[in-house]
C-alpha cells in the first residue's frame, strides 16, 4: 500500500450497488442502484480536498473565514470516456475586503496541493466568489 493512503473496502450487495467501508468503519452504498454513484463521489471528493486544503491554509495564514459552501458539477463525455470538466464554484466569506487577494491565492494554493485536485489537474475548473461583509453584519 502507498504511504499516506486510506484503506477502503467495497463488497457488492446485489444489483449494480455496493458498500463501501473506510478505516473509519462509516459506511455507504456506491453504485448506479445505490445512494451515491462513482461519478458523485468524485465530485464531491474534489469539493471536500478542495475545502479541506484551503481551510488548512486559511487557518495558517491567519485568515478568519466566516463562511464557506461550495457546489459543483461534473460533465462526462461518453463519447471520450477519458474526457472530464469538473467545476467546483466555493462561495467565500470574509471580514475584511483587504483580505480578498488573500483568499485568491489561498485558492489557488490549494489547488496545487489538494491531492485530488492535482489528480484532476486538467479537467477541474475553480469559480469562485469572495464575499466581504462588514463587521456589524457579522456581529448581528
Amino acid at each position: 500500500m502507498l504511504e499516506g493512503t486510506d484503506h477502503i473496502q467495497l463488497v457488492w450487495d446485489r444489483g449494480g450497488a455496493g458498500t463501501v467501508q473506510g478505516e473509519s468503519e462509516c459506511s455507504l452504498s456506491v453504485g448506479p442502484s445505490g445512494e451515491w454513484t462513482p461519478e458523485q463521489l468524485l465530485v464531491a471528493a474534489a469539493e471536500a480536498s478542495l475545502m479541506t486544503v484551503f481551510l488548512g491554509l486559511a487557518d495558517r495564514a491567519g485568515l478568519d473565514v466566516l463562511g464557506y459552501v461550495s457546489s459543483a458539477g461534473a460533465a462526462f463525455d461518453p463519447q471520450a470516456p477519458t474526457r472530464l470538466s469538473l467545476v467546483v464554484r466555493p462561495c467565500i466569506v470574509i471580514g475584511r475586503e483587504e483580505d480578498r487577494e488573500l483568499v485568491e491565492g489561498l485558492l489557488g494554493e490549494a489547488a496545487e496541493v489538494s491531492p485530488v485536485a492535482r489528480a484532476l489537474r486538467h479537467a477541474l475548473r475553480i469559480d469562485a466568489e469572495v464575499i466581504a461583509v462588514a463587521p456589524s453584519v457579522v456581529a448581528n
